[in-house]
């Protein structure tokens, strides 16, 4: 409760503001939720795994059309027509295995060096090796079974923990005959750098390998969280699994995860500086409003000629000029007294008392009259009128203080006039001769003096004689006489 509350309490609600920014907050994230984020969330979803399929698919054809080089690389080595001539005249007789090879091992070299990512290469004649050419250790890892008998190309594939090895076995054919087989081996280290990404993993899988990998086409959870997508080989019976983690596979999803994130917040921030524009502007004019109140109401109350005091903590914290006239003391000199002592010692416990019962039962606003003392040590009696209420957060007494001290002289002479006036009595019976009186409320003996009757109903009355000019005349002509001859002198 404030002493002013009733004339300006003006304030914006802090909580009808709370409450207002958490509604408006609340509906625009739903909103946008509902209608923005939800939908759009499933659309990029979609999105990204389409892109992510088209992604591989486009690997998945690099990496065929490098098998496609190795394949058509194997056969032209198979078919070139004066090595396979020469081949032809062997068969016949009109050369020998030596001249063979003799002819065949320069051209041969230089032939297979020229294709790209070769390692190995070996031409077989009647299960009888040629020529060879390369890092033959690579073959010893895993030497190619030739069938004699075989008139196509075949694809094969095998890796160790640093090589990704493909190798070939092409037919030499003329006429249609079967002369021998090509074997031709190829690193795929290179088309491996071009397809992979540090985000993707890739292998390539046999086979015998799909018992545990048969959803060609299709996406695999696996246990340790990576996505897994299986492509075959246009080329062979090889098959491409790629596999991503789907925080990387999801990456553009997580970054729009957070952009909405990043919106919604814009947004709520966006919303809480409007409300706190509006909230500042209005706190500002409540700041205003209150500012010109209190000072109208502050210089209402200096210039009210009745006293006027808050009390806080038994000292007085605000007085204006009349009460300062009323105690006798200048208002910066009041304001740094014990309230206490303006009361005489007789007064204090009275005081005390009014406060404590008028606050237990709850009355906030009481009056009471006590005696004060002012600055020159005389006493006056005061009605104070007073409110308890909050003043800048403390509990303080808000005074306003009359002096009724004339009043009270004022109301005691009335008092004793009409104690006086019901002692002598309304109706007085006197005797006609003697003047005495009669008293009513005795039998026996009822008229008496004058004097008597009056100082018998006010004792507080004394008599003393005199005697009349008039008295004094009949009484005591020659002393008239002679005060009259003096009077008569003294005017000539």
């Amino acid at each position: 409760m404030s002493f002013f509350s009733d004339f300006y309490d003006l304030r914006p609600n802090k909580y009808i503001i709370a409450l207002i920014i958490i509604i408006l907050s609340g509906m625009i994230f739903m909103t946008y939720y509902l209608f923005l984020f939800k939908p759009s969330q499933e659309v990029i979803r979609e999105q990204i795994i389409k892109e992510y399929i088209s992604k591989l698919k486009t690997k998945a054809v690099i990496f065929d059309n490098t098998v496609s080089q190795y394949i058509q690389g194997s056969r032209s080595m198979s078919s070139r027509s004066m090595i396979r001539n020469k081949i032809a005249d062997f068969y016949l007789g009109e050369l020998s295995f030596e001249q063979l090879r003799d002819y065949t091992f320069p051209k041969y070299r230089e032939g297979v060096e020229a294709l790209e990512c070769f390692v190995y290469a070996r031409r077989e004649i009647k299960n009888n090796v040629l020529v060879e050419t390369g890092d033959k250790d690579i073959y010893m890892l895993h030497p190619a079974k030739v069938d004699t008998c075989c008139t196509s190309t075949t694809l094969y594939y095998f890796n160790t923990d640093k090589l990704s090895i493909m190798y070939v076995i092409s037919p030499i054919k003329k006429n249609g005959e079967l002369l021998g087989h090509d074997v031709i081996y190829y690193n795929n280290e290179k088309v491996l750098k071009e397809i992979s990404e540090p985000t993707v993993q890739l292998e390539i899988l046999k086979l015998s390998d799909l018992n545990k990998h048969n959803n060609i086409g299709s996406f695999l959870s696996l246990n340790n969280g990576l996505v897994s997508y299986l492509i075959k080989s246009e080329h062979s019976k090889i098959y491409l699994k790629f596999s991503s983690s789907e925080k990387n596979m999801f990456s553009d999803y997580q970054i729009f995860l957070k952009e909405q994130i990043i919106t919604i917040s814009l947004l709520i921030l966006l919303i809480l500086f409007i409300v706190s524009t509006i909230y500042k502007r209005d706190k500002f004019m409540y700041m205003k409003r209150t500012f010109e109140q209190e000072k109208k109401y502050r210089w209402m109350m200096e210039r009210s000629n009745e006293a006027i005091v808050i009390r806080q903590n038994g000292k007085f914290i605000f007085a204006n000029d009349a009460s300062a006239i009323l105690l006798g003391y200048s208002v910066d000199n009041l304001l740094k007294i014990d309230g206490k002592k303006f009361l005489p010692e007789k007064e204090k416990e009275k005081v005390r008392k009014i406060i404590e019962e008028n606050e237990r039962s709850g009355n906030l606003n009481y009056q009471y009259e006590v005696e004060l003392r002012k600055k020159d040590g005389s006493i006056i009696i005061t009605h104070i009128s007073e409110n308890v209420g909050d003043f800048n957060g403390l509990k303080a007494y808000f005074c306003i203080i009359r002096d009724i001290t004339r009043q009270k002289e004022f109301l005691e002479i009335m008092r004793t006039n009409i104690q006086q006036s019901h002692a002598l009595g309304n109706l007085i019976t006197m005797c006609a001769s003697c003047h005495s009186i009669k008293d009513k409320s005795k039998d026996g003996k009822p008229w008496m003096k004058p004097a008597d009757y009056i100082t018998e109903r006010l004792p507080d009355v004394q008599f003393s004689h005199g005697i009349c000019p008039e008295c004094a005349a009949k009484l005591y002509p020659e002393v008239n006489r002679r005060k009259l001859k003096e009077d008569t002198d003294n005017l000539v």
